[in-house]
């Protein structure tokens, strides 16, 4: 698949910002890492490695984790830095007057076939050689700050002249079909305490959104129609719980079941109130098994069981927090859980304890190393913990281990 979209450098590194007026930025940057349509460059990952992990910044990451990321992020169509994007870049720097890593980024966009570059760096809608600037937290930063104006119940369209828009409510749902008037670029914006879902059609080709309530959602398309539904959070049970911000995702069965309530509602039958209903409720269903069940069909991906394990086995003497292992491969916590162990066939904790268990047995095997020093070395305070955790793994007191191999 050609990618779509390049991220340069600040996408990233507002990813990972916990500076509270940056917030808004840091979910917008985080909710858009989660498409499958991104491209990045060797420039971009070596910037942000640089820059996330320089003492000077207030919130650092160490190494292992900055290089975690850099992994997690090589699973995007990545464009190294040849010869010729050098020349291509020198001849965008001389046409256009950028800067020369400016020119770098934009000629790796054009390489790898991207129609847009999300930068907040760049100049907004500077277009070079096909390849146009979009800001991705330009709406963001609105949507987060302080609401002057009542609460959205419709996703904010600009320019609002460019579409017809047709709506129906029922049952606690309202939806709504979009038409484009033209072929120019809108953008789309959403923000209130209800799930929003659409699907965008252009032509052959069906992308999903899903924002849950009271996430910023902001995008660029060039729209030909959309089908948006507005959910309240109750419903169905279990909904709010299940569900995590997806962009530019695909699943057939959701934009089938779209589809028919959009055809619903630009047909001029009537009593037409218990049909919409029953779709709808199907569509809510849907949801909850896209975002839950079929994120942990098959468990993590080849790249995400890497980039786990790693972090795994440089930690062995630590503790490793659900949290950092769920943000490595970009799932929330709880689907984390169930995608581990569906890979793994045990829950993160214990595969991580056996790792420790399988490395004291190396250290065990070295007459030089104590009992007390293989315990520390694996994090562990007290000997005595570390005999009962490994007595309860293994059957045998570290002690016993040793001389069982003698």
């Amino acid at each position: 698949m050609t990618a779509r979209r390049f991220v340069d450098t600040g996408v990233l590194l507002y990813s990972i910002s916990r500076d509270r007026d940056e917030a808004p930025k840091q979910e917008r940057a985080a909710a858009l890492l989660q498409a499958d349509d991104l491209a990045l460059s060797i420039q971009v990952l070596q910037e942000f490695y640089v820059q996330a992990t320089d003492a000077r910044r207030a919130d650092a990451l160490p190494h292992d984790l900055a290089a975690g990321l850099v992994r997690a992020w090589m699973r995007f169509p990545v464009q190294e830095m040849t010869p010729r994007l050098h020349e291509l870049a020198l001849e965008i720097e001389a046409e256009h007057g950028l800067a020369y890593w400016d020119a770098t980024v934009i000629a790796a966009a054009q390489s790898l076939g991207c129609a847009d570059i999300h930068s907040a760096e760049l100049r907004l809608g500077q277009r070079v050689g096909g390849v146009t600037v979009v800001n991705p937290f330009r709406c963001a930063a609105m949507l987060f700050g302080p609401l002057t104006k009542p609460r959205q119940t419709v996703m904010e369209i600009m320019p609002a002249s460019s579409v017809r828009r047709r709506s129906m409510t029922s049952g606690g749902v309202t939806a709504e079909v979009v038409r484009a008037l033209g072929r120019d670029q809108v953008e789309v914006s959403f923000q209130a305490p209800l799930h929003l879902l659409v699907l965008f059609e252009q032509g052959a080709r069906r992308k999903l959104a899903f924002a849950p309530a009271e996430h910023a959602y902001c995008e660029r398309h060039e729209l030909r129609r959309a089908v948006c539904f507005y959910f309240e959070p109750a419903r169905p049970p279990g909904l709010s719980e299940a569900l995590v911000p997806r962009l530019s995702f695909e699943d057939a069965a959701l934009s089938d079941t779209a589809l028919k309530v959009a055809r619903l509602i630009e047909s001029t039958s009537c009593d037409i109130a218990a049909y919409f209903e029953a779709l709808c409720a199907v569509l809510a269903h849907e949801l909850v098994r896209a975002g839950g069940e079929e994120q942990v069909k098959g468990g993590l991906a080849p790249w995400q069981q890497r980039a786990v394990v790693a972090y795994m086995e440089e930690h062995l003497g630590e503790p490793v927090k659900l949290a950092t292992l769920a943000a490595l491969v970009r799932l929330s916590p709880h689907y984390f859980c169930r995608a581990f162990k569906q890979s793994f066939s045990v829950p993160p904790h214990r595969y991580h304890t056996a790792l420790r268990i399988e490395q004291a047995k190396a250290l065990l095997a070295r007459p030089s190393s104590s009992v007390t020093e293989v315990g520390l070395s694996m994090g562990f305070q007290e000997t005595s913990s570390f005999t009962a955790l490994f007595h309860r793994t293994t059957g045998l007191t570290p002690t016993a281990y040793r001389r069982s191999l003698l």
